[in-house]
Order: C-alpha cells, then sequence, then structure tokens
C-alpha cells in the first residue's frame, strides 16, 4: 500500500524527459519512478499486450498437448496424434520467435 508522499524538484527539460519516457512505457510518471526505484525496467502497455498474448497462447498449446499425453498414457495415441502434437509445438516455438524478431 502506497502510504508516503515525496515532492522533489527537478528542471523543466528533466521533468520532460520523465514525463515522456512514462508516456513513451504507456505508463503513468509515478509507476514509472517507482520502477527505476525498484531496478524494474518499465514495460510498455504494447509490450505487455503481446507478452500477454504469448502467455495466453502457450497456455493453449500446453492444454493441448497435455491432452495428447493424457490419451498417449491411456492407450489411445495414434499417428494423428503425433503430427498434431509435432505441430503445435512447432507452431509455439514459431509464435515466441516471431515476437523475439519483432522486438529486434
Amino acid at each position: 500500500m502506497k502510504t508516503e508522499t515525496f515532492i522533489f524538484r527537478l528542471t523543466d527539460a528533466d521533468k520532460e524527459k520523465l514525463f515522456e519516457n512514462a508516456r513513451n512505457a504507456g505508463i503513468p510518471a509515478a509507476e514509472y519512478l517507482r520502477g527505476i526505484i525498484n531496478n524494474r525496467n518499465p514495460v510498455r502497455r504494447e509490450d505487455y499486450i503481446l507478452i500477454k498474448e504469448l502467455i495466453n497462447s502457450t497456455n493453449a498449446i500446453g492444454n493441448n498437448i497435455n491432452q495428447i499425453a493424457k490419451n498417449f498414457n491411456s492407450g489411445f495415441f495414434d499417428e494423428s496424434e503425433k503430427t498434431r502434437l509435432i505441430k503445435l509445438m512447432q507452431e509455439l516455438v514459431s509464435n515466441t520467435e516471431q515476437i523475439i524478431k519483432d522486438k529486434k
């Protein structure tokens, strides 16, 4: 819980830079400063959305893999399931590589 208030002085240039950096990160200036104080790099909202989508995609693929593993352990595994598993794993790798490529 935030209970303390801290007031400090900045030059006009420093204040503008603070607000510009926070705006570029898509977060309020106070949140930006708290991130710096706690040695966290601020995550831009667009990056946060991409990360969240990647996590959701990975979870969905993981659920499918778990279903295939269950079928395998139950003796219901066949060649189509093996093909499906390989496809899902390739999709996961491809999605991850694309996000990394887009960030470079």
